[in-house]
């Protein structure tokens, strides 16, 4: 998370990839990965990682509450 604190999101990124590639059970590394995506602009690659965070650990807040804001996003950029 250093990397994303200090805005080089793309490292943060790819750190967290690098995590996620050693251990994908590590939600807390996916989760703050879904978080510097969607800082960075990637709002559907984070929710993927989000989505693989509530399928591995259905009680998991942050990636719950990160899918309905996106949720919520999303209706709203379709709102006339």
């Amino acid at each position: 998370m250093a990397y994303a604190m200090a805005g080089r999101l793309p490292e943060s990124i790819e750190s967290f990839r690098r995590s996620v590639e050693l251990d994908s059970t590590a939600v807390e590394s996916r989760d703050a990965m879904a978080q510097v995506l969607l800082a960075s602009g990637d709002s559907l690659g984070a929710g993927r990682q989000w989505q693989k965070v509530v399928r591995q650990q259905p009680s998991h807040e942050g990636a719950a509450k990160g899918l309905t804001r996106l949720s919520a996003s999303q209706r709203a950029s379709l709102s006339p």
